[in-house]
């Protein structure tokens, strides 16, 4: 799978730690994420890690010092100081929450930041919207 992605025509890759990774398989994940990204060959590349109130948060933290400057997506950011504990890294917070939407503002001012993404899915279903609401309701 990091091959297929290393040849794909993107502007980023991100290998991610928390939603496509089962509990039971974040240590075999994590450590496999530096060999993943030097397969990679030098292709703009991010990390996601889990969530800043997840208990495999810490872990993430532990494992980001095995991976130099990459890039660190960082899910369910709610304020700046979710960010802190990766101070020095650049990051992409994700606004998944009402709280993260009232304060895009101040996360996207926060050090470090590149950029801000949105979990739609997630976002929605905090919102409580109906599955099928599509962009139209």
């Amino acid at each position: 799978m990091i091959a297929k992605a290393a040849g794909l025509d993107a502007d980023l890759i991100v290998l991610d730690l928390e939603d496509s990774v089962r509990a039971d398989d974040k240590a075999a994940a994590r450590a496999a994420l530096p060999g993943a990204l030097e397969r990679l060959h030098g292709r703009d590349a991010a990390v996601r890690v889990n969530a800043p109130d997840s208990a495999h948060f810490s872990d993430d933290l532990a494992m980001l010092d095995g991976v130099g400057d990459t890039l660190v997506v960082v899910p369910k950011v709610q304020s700046p100081a979710d960010l802190a504990p990766l101070s020095g890294r650049a990051l992409l917070p994700m606004i998944e929450t009402p709280t993260g939407v009232l304060a895009a503002g101040a996360i996207a001012a926060a050090a470090g930041v590149a950029g801000l993404l949105v979990g739609t899915n997630d976002l929605a279903a905090a919102l409580r919207l109906p599955p099928d609401a599509g962009r139209g309701h």
